[in-house]
């Protein structure tokens, strides 16, 4: 990947191997976080990228649909084709966002139950202060 990435003169960062709290540090620098993997089990990282308040844009596939609900919790596209994640991407570029209210609203709202429920040191926390 870092050749091809080289040979096509690419801006792609590859950073490697990152702890957990690195992976959340550097998401929640970001507004978007952009999914592209078309086969796809349980994807965490959909979930910590909406816990720390990432607008997720996600291809079409059952099981990311199980998480994420269109202009509800995310921006579901009907293919992985990159010039579908660019129509989303390139009006927030350009100043021009294009956050549906239901998303913005879910966002604001939904941050810390979404890091609590998907989040085992959270989770530990609240039981530990809860119940323990």
């Amino acid at each position: 990947m870092y050749e091809l990435s080289k040979n096509l003169n690419s801006k792609i960062n590859f950073v490697g191997i990152l702890s957990n709290e690195e992976v959340i540090k550097r998401l929640s620098k970001h507004k978007f976080y952009i999914h592209t993997s078309l086969y796809e089990g349980n994807p965490k990282t959909i979930l910590e990228a909406m816990s720390v308040g990432c607008v997720v844009v996600v291809p079409n596939n059952r099981n990311i649909l199980e998480i994420v609900e269109n202009n509800f919790n995310g921006i579901v596209l009907g293919t992985a084709h990159p010039s579908k994640f660019l129509d989303v991407i390139e009006p927030n570029i350009n100043g021009k966002v294009k956050i549906p209210e239901r998303l913005k609203n879910f966002l604001n709202k939904e941050k810390k139950s979404i890091k609590m429920k998907n989040n085992f040191t959270e989770f530990s926390n609240y039981l530990l202060e809860n119940f323990i």
